[in-house]
Formats: structure tokens, sequence, C-alpha cells
């Protein structure tokens, strides 16, 4: 099919709730995703159904075994093959012509300068082990003047986290250091009880510290970080949604320092403000 033909033949669907404007604004933007492990793999694929075309994608890491309860691309075929390769793939099936332009070797200092630029919006689902890593791509994002959301997924559930050109910075709203960033024990739980906690208000309080303990162990490298299907297909759902909302109007609706939380356990859907939260450390 030639190519001013298969859009609307693909994803004319869309249309109703699209306009002509949306879907010219939409074909246009370019996104970066930085990490397609869990809900970064499905950012990629949901982006495409909607009618993205434009893309960067970076990561490092290849298909494992026990990525088979939550990570799309993680079928037996794929099993020690690039994520970036298998996702790519994926990609285009869905639609031939769409451009993602990979960069193998993850997100780095040297370049997340580079990712970020001319991009529209990004993504930022790494590891939250590679704090390096998120601080680069947070910071060339504000030095880019663009939006970049992150949504870790520690249960049933997700919170998405905006960051704008207007919203206090990763580093502020995290309080990290961006070189030591566990050194401190007690640094590394601030860190992670505002990633997760805002997710677990509702829990029962043992399911809450279970998970956050293990969260806790997870950061100093004691262990595996725990997250399921439900958490990682929420994440993603919440970042394509911010990625749409600045591309038809020009940022997400909610933005730091407000958080949006959707959680199926608990019914939970809601923004809230972090600044008046009641944090544990």
């Amino acid at each position: 099919m030639r190519r001013d033909d298969h859009y609307p033949f693909y994803f004319g669907r869309n249309t109703g709730i699209y306009t002509a404007a949306h879907v010219e604004k939409i074909r246009k933007a370019r996104i970066g995703i930085a990490g397609l492990g869990g809900s970064g793999g499905y950012s990629l694929l949901f982006l495409v159904h909607m009618g993205f075309e434009h893309f960067k994608v970076a990561d490092l890491d290849r298909y494992e075994e026990h990525n088979k309860n939550r990570q799309v691309g993680a079928f037996a075929s794929n099993i020690g093959r690039p994520k970036t390769q298998s996702l790519v793939e994926l990609a285009k099936g869905l639609n031939p012509y769409a451009e993602v332009e990979v960069y193998e070797a993850g997100i780095t200092r040297e370049n997340a300068r580079a990712f970020a630029e001319d991009t529209d919006f990004l993504i930022e689902t790494m590891d939250f082990n590679v704090p390096g890593a998120k601080f680069a791509l947070h910071d060339a994002a504000t030095a880019a003047g663009v939006h970049i959301s992150t949504s870790p997924s520690p249960a049933y559930g997700a919170p998405v986290y905006n960051f704008g050109p207007k919203t206090p910075t990763f580093g502020q709203v995290f309080g990290l250091d961006p070189v030591d960033t566990f050194k401190d024990p007690r640094q590394a739980k601030r860190f992670i009880e505002r990633l997760v906690l805002p997710n677990l208000l509702d829990y029962p309080p043992e399911d809450k510290e279970r998970i956050l303990s293990h969260y806790y162990r997870a950061a100093m490298g004691e262990t595996h970080i725990t997250t399921n299907i439900m958490g990682v297909s929420t994440s993603a759902q919440l970042l394509c949604m911010a990625a749409l909302e600045t591309t038809l109007y020009g940022e997400p609706r909610i933005q730091m320092p407000k958080i949006l939380v959707l959680d199926h356990m608990t019914l939970q859907y809601r923004a809230m403000d972090i600044e008046s939260f009641d944090w544990k450390n």
C-alpha cells in the first residue's frame, strides 16, 4: 500500500475521536521513549496504535525469561534479542512507515541531550537503579524545554509524574544527589517513597509495608524490582495520555507538583499534590 494511502486505512477508526487537525499534529510529533522494558515497550506500541509515526527509543537490554510476567515483547523467540530490535519490529508490524531512531547504548550523560533534541515529548521509564541516566535525561529535557513524564508501577496501578518547563525538576521533587544518589540509605528510602507510596495509599497496611520494603531492598541492589502486567500497562496508558495531551494542547493537564494516580485494586483515580503528601521520610 502506498504511503499516502496507508494512514486512513490503518488508523481511520481513530477519526471521530480525533479531528483532522488532531491527526495532523499526531502525525508530525516525535516522541522519545527511554527504557523499553515494561511500560516503555507498551508505550511505544500504544502510541503507534494511536497514530504517532515518529519516535526515538533508547534501551541497552536484551529480553530474558523473567521478563515474561510483564513485558510485551518477551516472547520465546525474542529471548536474548535486544529489546529495541524486537519492539521496533512490532511497531513496524503495526505501521510499516513508522520512523524509529534507535539508541542501542541506552541513555548516558553523553547522549542525553542529543536524544532530547528535536522531540516533542519524552517518556522516561528507565530502571530506578540507574539514577544517573534518569538525571541526565531529565536535565536534557529541561534544557530543551521539552515535557517529560515518568511513571513507576509498583502494584496494580501507577502514578504519573509530568514534568515541564514551568514545573519543579526531577531532582527538586525527589531531593536527590545526582552523583551519589543512593549513598545514603535515607535518601534511597525518600526516593522510593516518592515514587511508589502515592499508588499504595489505600492498600492494607501489611501490603503497603511489604511492597515498600521490597522496593527499599531493590534500590540498594539487594533484590529485583517487583511489578506486574496490570501496573506496567496502566503506567503506559497514563504516559501515553500525557504525550497525547501535550501533542494536542501543548502540555499535560496534570503537572508537577500534582500527580495523577490510577489503581485498579483500590478503585483509585485521583490527582494529588505531592507537596502536601504525608511522607514517611
